[in-house]
């Protein structure tokens, strides 16, 4: 599978947890307390009580509570990019894809030269299906300076375009920082693939795949690369190796749906992001 390298933005820790001001805080997750609609008054008006409570959702569980008071604490204090890497943190992890796009223009918009948060923009709309708006983002994050990352997850975003050659040239520049890097290999690997270039894209993911250090990420790769190449009853044995019968089933009608659509580009945003109206193959 394709793989995005996300996004670790590292807000500091608010002060304390002001479990105090919301009343009858429910621990289930499932029950979801409510903390945003029960808050002292005194509260609702600080921007650091409010980073606290939506801590404290987090931690038992009510995370959509803990969105809102986070975008609560921005709405108080604009300026103050605290809420908002803890919201595109959290976004990041629930989704949907198009509430991070907003939150991380938002926090780009205060601190431009964040290059993390350039980055989780780009991830944010490539996980939205908006690969030329997140190869902008991109670029913008390298502009700020290199990094293997940013290089792989452009070259992904490429290659949703079906613009291969230059996503190679983005997972070389990835892989010239860390030669070792499995993840960006396997990314070559597909992109080789997705471009025709089935002999190399074979090459790469079984080196990749046989690896001292390969995860099962980087086994089901070597499946996918192959059943692309239309050698499916190789992809079925390497993908048997991880998968029971029917993991093995499901991949190799992912690979068999993957072949039928019309363009490279399609098939790489069916890789990324899944096929529309579908769980996606990761």
């Amino acid at each position: 599978m394709m793989r995005i390298t996300r996004t670790r933005l590292r807000p500091c820790l608010a002060a304390f947890l002001l479990a105090s001001a919301v009343a009858g805080c429910a621990t289930d997750a499932n029950q979801g307390f409510g903390a945003a609609d029960q808050l002292d008054p005194d509260a609702a008006s600080s921007p650091t009580a409010l980073i606290g409570l939506a801590e404290y959702s987090e931690a038992t569980g009510d995370l959509r509570s803990a969105a809102t008071l986070y975008r609560r604490a921005h709405a108080l204090d604009p300026g103050n990019p605290e809420p908002l890497i803890r919201l595109v943190t959290l976004l990041d992890r629930i989704g949907p894809p198009n509430e991070a796009v907003e939150a991380y223009r938002s926090l780009v918009a205060i601190n431009p030269g964040n290059a993390e948060a350039q980055r989780g923009l780009g991830n944010a709309l490539v996980a939205s299906g908006r690969p030329q708006e997140a190869v902008d983002a991109y670029r913008a994050a390298l502009a700020l300076g290199d990094d293997a990352r940013v290089r792989s997850n452009l070259g992904v975003a490429l290659d949703m375009l079906g613009r291969h050659t230059e996503a190679r040239d983005h997972y070389a520049a990835a892989l010239a920082i860390a030669p070792g890097d499995l993840d960006y290999k396997s990314n070559l690997a597909l992109s080789l693939a997705l471009a025709g270039n089935f002999e190399l894209a074979v090459e790469t993911a079984r080196a990749t795949a046989f690896d001292s250090r390969s995860q099962l990420r980087h086994r089901l790769t070597l499946s996918l690369v192959l059943g692309l190449a239309n050698r499916m009853t190789e992809a079925a044995e390497v993908a048997a190796a991880d998968l029971d019968d029917e993991g093995v089933g499901r991949r190799i009608a992912f690979y068999e749906i993957l072949r039928s659509l019309p363009s490279s580009a399609e098939r790489a945003t069916a890789i990324v992001i899944g096929l529309p109206g579908a769980a996606g193959a990761s």
